[in-house]
């Protein structure tokens, strides 16, 4: 009912060229006829409400002039923006590279203070090590010192003991050849000499010894020779 009351001046479509159309296609003229008032109705319907929809010229032109300013102050406060921006870029980068230089700075006194603690380390330490060097040096010339006492007692206990050994066994020689010898003396006394025998080496003030039996030194030697 709506879009018969609605009077469109503005065809959008062959309208009579439609119905026929129709018509070939087995429908009634009356059909054909309704068919076509129906589509072009609705067709003016939504090309109405989208010419509303629509702006004029002027309105687009006040649009666009009010997009171009709208673009114009947003260019205007980005460029602001970029300026304070790079402003606080700055700012910051510097004082980004003065912390670097303190830093820097302190790290190369951190540095040089680690470094004279370690000569300081190294310097005591290697103090220390001389010291103790020089101890174990002590230490093992006592060492040696002690080891060289106790071989000069050892060698001479050793010297002591071969003395000892030595002269022991020259009492044992000295006592054995002073009991041969006794042994041998009276061996040779008990031996009875014919009273009318002169030993050739017997001196004639030694007679009288003779004629009492007692045989001298000198036939005992040359008799056991």
């Amino acid at each position: 009912m709506l879009f018969r009351r609605t009077i469109f001046t503005n065809h959008h479509f062959n309208t009579n060229k439609l119905v026929t159309k129709l018509e070939k296609n087995g429908f009634e003229r009356g059909q054909a006829e309704g068919i076509m008032r129906t589509m072009k109705g609705f067709i003016g319907h939504h090309t109405n409400r989208i010419r509303r929809n629509m702006l004029t010229k002027s309105d687009l032109d006040n649009e666009s002039y009010l997009f171009k300013a709208a673009l114009t102050e947003l260019r205007t406060e980005l460029q602001i923006l970029r300026k304070n921006d790079a402003a606080a870029l700055a700012i910051k980068t510097e004082i980004i590279s003065r912390e670097i230089d303190s830093l820097n700075q302190k790290l190369h006194e951190d540095i040089a203070i680690i470094k004279s603690d370690i000569a300081i380390d190294m310097n005591s330490r290697k103090g220390d090590v001389r010291e103790e060097q020089k101890a174990l040096e002590i230490r093992i010339q006592s060492m040696s010192n002690r080891q060289m006492a106790q071989l000069g007692d050892m060698r001479t206990k050793m010297e002591a003991a071969k003395w000892e050994a030595t002269r022991k066994g020259m009492v044992s020689i000295f006592i054995s050849a002073t009991i041969i010898l006794l042994i041998s003396r009276i061996f040779f006394k008990e031996e009875k000499l014919p009273d009318d025998y002169i030993d050739p080496y017997v001196n004639h003030s030694n007679a009288q010894n003779n004629s009492d039996g007692i045989v001298p030194d000198s036939f005992v030697v040359s008799h056991r020779t």
